[in-house]
């Protein structure tokens, strides 16, 4: 994004130089070396030469980034009742009932559901997270240790590695026309650190759940 900004900045000031080149040259005081023409002629060459230069760093960043980029194919799994993340306001261990792992007191339908995603890119996953519909970042709850961990996200997946996690879904919050509708985005960062995101849709079959394989 910084690459695309630069160089939009470098269009127009390059758009800009003549015009200003000419202002200068005609009030400028004193004798005038060389003409106008010629001083364009200079602008121009080195002008060009910035933007070229500023393009192959461009071009260079992205292969780069293409040559380590990592991507998430999605599947469905049986809900783990090990680590659930949840969308909360706070990690108070309080709210969720620790046989049932249901939230107390929130008027809210929970569902649970099993996710994998596998790293199918060239390159490994940093940092991975999950975030809500209205981009909230999912809370971990450690139902072993009847604790939400500390750290916010669910780690670093490398080349063809998977995660596994369930997610707890407010079925009150789910309905789109009468029809099953949730989703979930997950963030990321490459080696680099430049991020990306996907969004996972979530699908109901009858009492079944799927999350397709991303393209």
């Amino acid at each position: 994004m910084r690459s695309i900004v630069s160089i939009v900045v470098l269009i127009i000031i390059l758009f800009l130089c003549p015009v200003l080149l000419k202002v200068f040259m005609a009030y400028a005081p004193g004798e005038q070396i060389g003409s106008i023409d010629g001083w364009l002629g200079f602008l121009g060459g080195y002008s060009g030469g910035l933007l070229a230069f500023f393009s192959a760093i461009y071009i260079f960043n992205n292969q780069r980034s293409e040559n380590i980029r990592p991507f998430f194919n999605s599947n469905s799994l049986d809900a783990s009742q090990d680590s659930v993340l949840y969308d909360l306001s706070k990690p108070d261990e309080n709210l969720i009932n620790k046989t049932t792992l249901c939230t107390i007191g929130l008027e809210r339908k929970d569902l649970f559901i099993g996710v994998l995603l596998k790293n199918v890119g060239l390159g490994p996953a940093l940092d991975v997270a999950i975030y809500s519909q209205s981009g909230k970042k999912l809370l971990h709850y450690y139902a072993k240790r009847d604790t939400f961990l500390d750290y916010p996200v669910l780690g670093t997946a490398e080349i063809s590695q998977s995660i596994q996690f369930s997610i707890c879904v407010n079925e009150n919050n789910t309905q789109r026309k009468g029809q099953f509708f949730t989703y979930f985005t997950v963030k990321y960062k490459d080696l680099h650190g430049k991020n990306y995101k996907q969004k996972v849709v979530i699908h109901k079959s009858g009492n079944n759940f799927y999350v397709p394989v991303l393209a």
